[in-house]
């Protein structure tokens, strides 16, 4: 048992850690070769989504307690989470289609590996120190409402690693003590234990880099293999110096408020809230500015609040006769079965010299020359693209039909360049120099996505795709507040 006093100061240093290192990695967020920083330290605090669902999550202890469902943390994300990026809208779309944990993860979820889960692990290793198995338990509650696969890995095993960071100071045996609790089938483990076993055998660090990036790298940045892999190396490269594991951390690139973050929530854990503030001079802005996605409660004013409520929630947990822990080592169970809430047709041909020949044949109802596929997410699959001619144009066209006249973005995500026409009218032509990385993400894609009033009797999307091997393709409906919209049905 950890003395109050001891517990509380190394609850503090958790999230001064987390703090000063998603500080520091806010401004190289997504770069994948950012400029190398040598013992750097932030020099402002800023908002960071990594801290504000675990703000959420306090407030759902407060009004629930402690034996929590997955469907208490769905039901907590809808009333207090409003924001639209990547898995979090995904999330609150399949909550508000009626849908529940796990399902809330896994369903239409482009993103259910990201990293969005794994940054929001420490409240749940600071609730039970030295007790990795709880911190398990709470970690794949939460984790599942928005991510599946290895996204649900990635919390669990941090939550693993900063409970045992309690009661064990070397980082080295740390991970690899924590590596244990993940079942050897899952990606995260082949990860973690490449960087591992190459960083004890003496390999510099930036060809372990580039050999993690090699196998298991992912154009999206926010991938959470990539950026787990990179996290556990700047742990082992920053050789417990907190400022150069944050240095690190943000040279190696990629989600680099989150790799950051976390590499300094341990740390913290493991030195405490003195030692940090002292290494600061005691210049630390202890503040919480939470983002605007995060509404209808009141977070903690400071860091010391935080940690004293964790603390609280913490001792209560430890009370308990027969607190809930998961199984370890943590394999992920079959996902259930669920009824999709979202039903979408297409028409797609490679058969059109342009347009006007497509529209023809349309309307005169020349079906020999169409595919008609049904989709229950906004993702077409490599089987779907592979049957087209990858040396030609792919027209790719759907209709609307809302309930009521709407608001409504389509947008077009792809690896390829793309003509699109709404209501068949030309609307924009994105060229592959172009194109972000793909990530069908309204909010990624808002410039490149035009929005337009459609009616409930309905208006036409048509993409017409440049050739391309290995095409990729999502269409995405969204509002103009870049939510996701599944109450409108598209048919061909």
């Amino acid at each position: 048992m950890i003395p109050e006093n001891e517990y509380l100061d190394r609850i503090q240093g958790c999230w001064m850690g987390k703090n000063l290192g998603g500080s520091l990695g806010e401004k190289y967020e997504g770069k994948k070769n950012p400029p190398r920083l040598e013992h750097s330290l932030p020099e402002e605090s800023c908002p960071n989504d990594d801290l504000d669902l675990q703000l959420v999550w306090l407030e759902m202890l407060d009004n629930r307690g402690l034996e929590l469902s997955a469907a208490d943390f769905a039901d907590a994300w809808s009333q207090y989470i409003i924001y639209p990026f990547d898995e979090y809208a995904v999330a609150l779309a399949n909550i508000k289609a009626g849908l529940q944990p796990p399902a809330t993860g896994c369903f239409n979820n482009f993103f259910d590996e990201g990293m969005g889960a794994p940054i929001r692990s420490e409240i749940w290793g600071c609730m039970a120190p030295g007790n990795p198995a709880v911190a398990a338990h709470y970690a794949f509650l939460d984790s599942q409402v928005d991510h599946w696969n290895e996204g649900v890995y990635g919390e669990v095993f941090f939550a693993i690693l900063q409970s045992m960071a309690f009661s064990e100071s070397n980082v080295t045996k740390l991970i690899a003590d924590a590596l244990e609790m993940i079942s050897a089938e899952s990606k995260l483990h082949s990860v973690c234990s490449l960087v591992v076993e190459q960083f004890s055998a003496g390999v510099d660090p930036w060809e372990i880099r580039e050999e993690l990036l090699l196998k298991f790298g992912e154009d999206n940045f926010t991938h959470c293999l990539q950026n787990i892999g990179l996290t556990v190396l700047a742990l082992l490269s920053g050789g417990g110096d907190l400022r150069k594991t944050l240095s690190d951390a943000c040279n190696y690139g990629y989600d680099t408020d989150c790799t950051a973050a976390t590499a300094g929530a341990i740390l913290g854990i493991i030195n405490g809230g003195r030692a940090i503030l002292e290494m600061c001079d005691g210049k630390m802005d202890p503040a919480i500015i939470p983002g605007w996605g995060v509404i209808n409660f009141i977070p903690p004013v400071d860091i010391y609040e935080l940690s004293e409520r964790v603390a609280c929630w913490g001792e209560k947990l430890q009370r308990m006769a027969a607190p809930p822990m998961l199984t370890l080592p943590f394999a992920l169970p079959e996902m259930p079965e669920f009824t999709s809430p979202l039903q979408m047709e297409f028409i797609l041909s490679d058969q059109f010299a342009g347009e006007e020949e497509f529209f023809a044949a349309l309307d005169a109802g020349e079906n020999d020359k169409f595919t008609r596929v049904s989709l229950d997410t906004f993702h077409f699959t490599d089987e779907i693209l592979e049957k087209f001619d990858a040396e030609k144009d792919l027209y790719v066209y759907t209709v609307a039909r809302p309930t009521c006249e709407m608001y409504l973005t389509f947008v077009v995500n792809s690896n390829c360049g793309y003509k699109m026409l709404v209501n068949r009218r030309f609307r924009r032509q994105v060229d592959k120099s172009e194109l972000p990385p793909l990530a069908p993400s309204p909010h990624r894609l808002a410039r490149l996505s035009p929005c337009c009033k459609v009616s409930e009797k309905g208006d036409s999307l048509l993409a017409v795709l440049q050739p391309r091997q290995n095409r990729k393709l999502s269409i995405v409906i969204a509002n103009p507040d870049n939510s996701l919209q599944y109450n409108v049905p598209c048919r061909s």
